[in-house]
């Protein structure tokens, strides 16, 4: 398996290891005859039947070396083209160099927001800039009488982890979207479903086949239905879309300076009024950056700036300024 076959890595860490992007000659002869192998152990032999786990053990094993998806389309078929309006340059010029933005208008601007909601606003996201760095939108639901007392929380958690919670797909089937915590109500759910054999194809990106969407008892409110196998658009009863579910990019776990994924999931201002209205709440919005600088001589250090909006069931909008290019310390 360690044989070269004179194949040369450029990446150093590659040369003992397996990896998506490096095969030694036989790493790859070994992976051809593990499934030569597996064919000639299941034309022979009995499968077990005895894993307590699984009712078909042969099947879950090679489903593991399968295409993720079951109807036979790769994640290149769901990955979009990035959004043109997610590589906006979010450092700025400061007295010491660079420094992560705090301008009112970039950050709302990430959701798609002015001083109004406009036709649409990113009611969950999460993908870097072009000049690297993370962007996180977060929301809830909340009941106006909480929605102060919420928005005090929220600006003075540590901007490393302030945000909300998705839900999973067996919360959102429970019925019970609570996630938990009663100051607010989370409606936004992402699958968490596992990539396979098409992980590291360099056309497509994971984040395809996790693509976020409004929770169960919200969609059937709007009378919501997905317009394609995807899950991309979301349209109500008279055929318009009203959600819009984007995944782009690619993964690469090996760097830390990407390329990386990105998805966001974007809701029509008609369909969150009438969300809110009946549901009697207000809508709470996270938007948090962050910065990550690598430091081999020293420790590495995060920066962030936060936002959090606060969108009434008229769409009024509110804005508060939360910690801005703020350095992170740890506590350990």
């Amino acid at each position: 398996m360690y044989e070269s076959g004179e194949r040369q890595s450029r990446n150093r860490r590659d040369v003992h290891a397996m990896t998506e992007i490096y095969h030694t000659q036989g790493q790859q002869l070994g992976w051809h005859a593990l499934f030569f192998a597996a064919g000639k152990l299941l034309r022979d032999s009995p499968v077990t039947d005895d894993w307590w786990y699984d009712d078909d053990p042969w099947g879950e094993w090679l489903g593991r070396y399968l295409l993720t998806r079951s109807d036979g389309f790769w994640l290149s078929d769901a990955t979009d083209r990035t959004p043109l309006d997610t590589v906006e340059v979010l450092l700025e010029k400061a007295k010491e160099g660079l420094a992560l933005t705090g301008d009112c208008g970039k950050l709302l601007g990430l959701a798609k927001l002015t001083d109004r909601v406009g036709k649409q606003l990113v009611v969950n996201g999460y993908w870097y800039s072009a000049d690297h760095i993370r962007v996180h939108i977060s929301s809830a639901l909340v009941a106006p009488g909480k929605a102060k007392q919420l928005v005090r929380t929220l600006l003075r958690e540590p901007p490393m982890i302030v945000g909300f919670p998705v839900l999973s797909e067996g919360e959102d089937e429970s019925g019970h979207p609570m996630g938990g915590n009663k100051q607010y109500m989370p409606w936004i759910v992402r699958p968490d479903r596992e990539a396979r054999l098409d992980e590291h194809d360099p056309f497509g990106t994971s984040a395809a086949n996790r693509r976020p969407r409004v929770e169960r008892g919200c969609a059937a409110a709007l009378k919501l239905a997905a317009s394609d196998r995807f899950g991309r658009e979301w349209k109500g009863k008279r055929g318009q879309v009203l959600v819009r579910a984007e995944a782009w990019g690619r993964d690469n776990n090996d760097s830390e300076r990407g390329p990386h994924s990105g998805s966001r999931l974007l809701c029509w201002a008609s369909a969150l009024r009438k969300t809110l209205k009946e549901r009697g709440k207000h809508l709470i919005l996270v938007i948090a950056i962050q910065r990550y600088e690598q430091s081999y001589r020293r420790e590495s250090k995060y920066t962030h700036s936060v936002a959090v909006v606060r969108i009434s069931d008229r769409l009024d909008v509110e804005y508060f300024r939360g910690r801005i290019n703020d350095l992170h310390k740890s506590r350990f």
